[in-house]
């Protein structure tokens, strides 16, 4: 399932990362973990609740990798992140001042094209400092 197509939550701009955390209702299961319970204990021909823990403390790794996919597969978590996978949207990084490429994800706001104008104009005010043998050398 990708972003574009999970309508539960997919409201951040980020691929490789969950969704925002303002509302919990995205990630809440509504099974009863009674009924998880009763489903392992059966699965697992588990008669006594000493048997249950120690069934517990041997697959403990293998439960949580579980849990985690299952949570993860709700909210369009991707897997790359589980698996530490190296994620797919990097950073834009800015060639200069004057760049003005708008990669996915970039918002504009009023301010912020004020204060990246006003910048983009004080970088023009500086020049290099040359010495007279680099001057010499770029005019000839």
């Amino acid at each position: 399932m990708s972003w574009g197509t999970c309508y539960s939550g997919s409201n951040n701009i980020h691929f490789d990362y969950p969704a925002i955390m303002s509302d919990g209702r995205l990630f809440t299961s509504r099974d009863p973990a009674c009924m998880r319970n009763s489903m392992i204990k059966q699965s697992a021909g588990i008669t006594d609740n000493y048997q249950y823990r120690q069934y517990l403390m041997k697959n403990a790794e293998n439960i949580i990798k579980s849990n985690s996919e299952s949570s993860t597969d709700q909210c369009c978590f991707s897997k790359n992140v589980l698996h530490k996978k190296k994620p797919t949207n990097n950073k834009y990084i800015y060639e200069s001042c004057s760049d003005s490429n708008q990669p996915y994800g970039y918002e504009t706001s009023d301010l912020k094209n004020v204060y990246l104008t006003r910048r983009e104009l004080q970088s023009q005010l500086v020049s290099p400092i040359l010495t007279q043998e680099e001057l010499l050398k770029l005019r000839s």
